[in-house]
C-alpha cells in the first residue's frame, strides 16, 4: 500500500518540477528590466529560447590596451573676412537705404563666398561689426541651406564687437562654392555717431560706405505717454525701461501709471525710480527737477507696479529695471503701461525691447559634367556634325543649353547650379542632346553617346511638372506615352517615372519612309486630372510635355471634429497574468491529486 502511495507522491513531484520551471522562468521574464516593442516581441519561439539561454551564461571580454598611435587633426584656420563679398545697410523692410534716423533699428548684410575646397570643418569666419553700430545682446544663429544644411554656427558678440561663424562638414562636403549672407539687427552707437552727420562705415574687406544720420525730430508735442527699453551693457540678462508721461505738459489731476512686465521677464525690486523733469528744446535732453518718495509705487511682487503721481503739469520720467529668464533666448521682450487720471482718457502703450536677432542663409551648388562619345568608327564616312548642342534640364524644364564642339574635347559642364529650389527639395538635373543627323543618342547618366547609324534616328522625351513641387499632393506616381510616326502609333506605351527622372528614349527608329522624313512626336496617354499637358516638340531629341496645375483656394474650411476617447482600452495580456493562471492551474491539479490520494488510502484502510 504504501509502495503505491510513494508512487502517486513521485508522480505529484514530477509533475510539480514540470509545471514549476515554466512559471519560474516566466517569472523572472515578467521582472526583468526589459524595453522591447511589440513587435519585437512577435518574434518566433525558437529566438526566444535562444535568448533566454544566452541570458544564463555571461562572457567577460577584456579591455585592449589603449593604441600608442597618435592621430594628428589638422589645425582650424581663421579666414576672417577674406570670403565676405559684399555688405549693405537695409531697414528693418530688407530695404537697401543711406538715410536713417538716429533711432532707427537697422539691419546689417553680410555677403559671402567660399571658394571649393578652400575650407574644412572647424574652420571660423571672423567678421568685425563695424563701431559705429551696437547690438542689444549675444545673438546665436545658423546658416542653413534651402535643405536645412547647416553650413555654419554664428555667434555675434557685442562685448568682441565681432560675428564669428564655425564652418560645419557641409564646406568639407560640398565641391562647389557655398554662397551665402547673414544679418544681424542693430542700431547707431550714440556715443560715436550723431544726429544730422554723415557716417563713414568701414566694412573691411568689403570696403565702406557714408550713410546720413538725419536728426530726430522730437517727441509728439501732444504726447501724454510713450516708453522704450534699452540692453545692460555689462550685463545682457537685465533690460532698461524708461516710461516718459505728460510730455505735453497738461494738467492731469490724480495721475497714475500702471506698469505690466511681459513674458519672461521679473521686475527688479527697487528698481522704479520717478522723476520730475523739463525738457529742453528738441526733446532730446533734459533737466532733472525732483524725485518722487518711494512710497509713491506699489510693487506688485514681480510682475509689475503702480506709481501714483498725483496732480501734474509737468512731464514725470520713471526708470526702472527687469531681469531676463530665459537667458536672451527671444528675440525681444515685451511690456505695457497704462496711465489713467480724472480728467483724461485712458492711456495704454505696449513697447519691446530693441530685437536680439540675426539670420543666414546659404545657396550650396552642384555641377553636371559629362562627355559626347561618337560610335561613327572614327568618323569613317565623314558625317559627325563640327559641334552638338547640349541642354540641360532641372526637374525637366530646360534652363541651359550649350554647344559642345571637338575643341572642347567633346566634353561639357554646367557649374553653380542651386542644389535646392525655392521649396527646400533637391534638384533633379538631367541632359538632353538636339537630334544629331544619322545619329542616334544614347543618354547613360550625364554623358551621350551617339551611334552613327544611317537612316536610324532616336527620340527622347521629358516630362516636365509645373504644380508648385506637388503643393495639393495629387501628382501620379507614373503616366504612360506613346510614341507618333507621321500621326500613327508607333510600338507599345511607355510608363515614365520619377525614379526614372520622368524620361525616356526611343531608339532605333526609321529616319525617312517611302523617302520622306518620318515625323516624330509623343502624346500623353489620357488626361491626369486636375492638369493640363502641352508638348514641345521642336526638336525631337528633346521633346517636352509639361503637366501643370493651379491650386485653388478652398471655399471653405473644414475644422475636423474632436476625436471621441475609447471607453475601454485592451493592452496585451503580460506574461505576469499568464503566470498566475498557470499557478492556479497547478494548484488545482495538486489538490485534486493529493485528494484522490487519501480516498485510496482509506478505502484500502477499510
Amino acid at each position: 500500500m504504501y509502495k503505491k502511495i510513494w508512487a502517486y507522491l513521485t508522480v505529484l513531484l514530477m509533475l510539480g518540477s514540470v509545471l514549476g520551471y515554466p512559471l519560474t522562468t516566466m517569472a523572472d521574464t515578467s521582472n526583468s528590466k526589459t524595453v522591447t516593442s511589440l513587435a519585437k516581441q512577435s518574434t518566433s519561439s525558437v529566438s526566444t529560447n535562444q535568448a533566454l539561454i544566452s541570458s544564463t551564461s555571461a562572457k567577460v571580454f577584456e579591455t585592449p590596451a589603449a593604441s600608442t598611435t597618435k592621430v594628428t587633426k589638422a589645425a582650424s584656420q581663421d579666414w576672417q573676412d577674406q570670403f565676405i563679398t559684399k555688405a549693405e545697410l537695409q531697414d528693418e523692410d530688407g530695404n537697401v537705404k543711406t538715410d536713417f534716423g538716429i533711432y532707427d533699428s537697422m539691419q546689417a548684410v553680410w555677403n559671402f563666398t567660399i571658394p571649393a575646397g578652400e575650407a574644412k570643418a572647424g574652420d571660423t569666419m571672423t567678421v568685425d561689426i563695424p563701431s559705429v553700430f551696437t547690438l542689444a545682446n549675444v545673438t546665436k544663429f545658423d546658416i542653413t541651406d534651402a535643405g536645412g544644411t547647416v553650413i555654419g554656427h554664428a555667434i555675434a558678440d557685442p562685448a568682441t564687437g565681432k560675428v564669428t561663424i564655425t564652418l560645419t562638414d557641409a564646406v568639407k562636403d560640398n565641391h562647389n562654392a557655398i554662397t551665402g549672407s547673414f544679418k544681424l539687427v542693430v542700431h547707431w552707437n550714440t556715443n560715436e555717431v550723431e544726429q544730422d552727420t554723415k557716417v563713414p562705415i568701414d566694412w573691411g574687406n568689403a570696403g565702406s560706405i557714408e550713410v546720413n544720420v538725419n536728426p530726430s525730430d522730437g517727441p509728439d508735442k501732444g504726447e501724454l505717454l510713450y516708453k522704450w527699453g534699452w540692453y545692460d551693457a555689462d550685463n545682457p540678462n537685465v533690460i532698461h525701461w524708461r516710461v516718459r508721461v505728460n510730455y505735453a505738459n497738461k494738467t492731469i489731476n490724480n495721475a497714475v501709471y500702471t506698469d505690466i512686465v511681459g513674458g519672461d521677464q521679473t521686475l527688479v525690486s527697487g528698481s522704479v525710480v520717478a522723476q520730475n523733469v523739463k525738457y529742453q528744446a528738441g526733446g532730446n535732453d533734459f533737466t532733472v527737477l525732483s524725485t518722487y518718495p518711494s512710497s509713491a509705487t506699489i510693487e506688485d511682487g514681480t510682475a509689475g507696479f503702480k506709481t501714483n503721481l498725483g496732480d501734474i503739469t509737468g512731464t514725470v520720467l520713471i526708470d526702472y529695471e527687469t531681469n531676463i529668464t530665459n537667458n536672451g533666448a527671444s528675440v525681444h521682450y515685451e511690456n505695457s503701461g497704462n496711465l489713467t487720471g480724472y480728467n483724461i482718457e485712458k492711456q495704454t502703450v505696449d513697447v519691446y525691447s530693441p530685437d536680439n536677432s540675426g539670420n543666414g542663409n546659404a545657396a550650396t551648388t552642384v555641377s553636371v559634367n559629362g562627355t559626347k562619345t561618337w560610335d561613327d568608327q572614327n568618323n569613317q564616312d565623314g558625317t559627325r556634325p563640327n559641334s552638338i548642342t547640349v541642354n540641360l534640364l532641372a526637374n525637366g524644364k530646360l534652363v541651359q543649353s550649350k554647344k559642345v564642339s571637338a575643341a572642347d574635347n567633346w566634353q561639357y559642364s554646367f557649374s553653380e547650379l542651386p542644389e535646392y529650389d525655392s521649396n527646400g527639395q533637391k534638384v533633379i538635373y538631367t541632359v538632353t542632346e538636339n537630334q544629331t543627323k544619322g545619329y542616334t543618342t544614347a543618354i547613360d547618366g550625364n554623358n551621350l553617346i551617339n551611334h552613327y547609324t544611317p537612316g536610324i534616328t532616336s527620340v527622347t522625351v521629358t516630362k516636365s511638372w509645373n504644380d508648385q513641387n506637388n503643393q495639393d499632393g495629387i501628382r501620379p506616381d507614373k503616366i504612360r506615352v506613346q510614341l507618333y510616326a507621321n500621326g500613327q502609333k508607333q510600338g507599345d506605351e511607355v510608363i515614365l517615372t520619377s525614379e526614372a527622372n520622368w524620361t525616356h528614349t526611343w531608339q532605333n527608329l526609321k529616319d525617312k519612309q517611302n523617302g520622306q522624313k518620318v515625323k516624330y512626336t509623343v502624346k500623353e496617354v489620357g488626361t491626369v486630372s486636375g492638369y493640363k499637358s502641352s508638348v514641345n516638340d521642336k526638336n525631337q531629341g528633346n521633346i517636352m510635355i509639361t503637366n501643370s496645375h493651379t491650386s485653388k483656394t478652398p471655399s471653405e474650411t473644414v475644422t475636423p471634429g474632436k476625436p471621441t476617447p475609447n471607453s475601454s482600452v485592451n493592452l496585451p495580456q503580460t506574461s505576469e497574468q499568464q503566470s498566475m493562471w498557470l499557478i492556479a492551474l497547478g494548484i488545482l491539479i495538486l489538490v485534486a491529486a493529493i485528494g484522490g490520494v487519501i480516498i485510496i488510502k482509506r478505502r484500502q484502510d477499510k
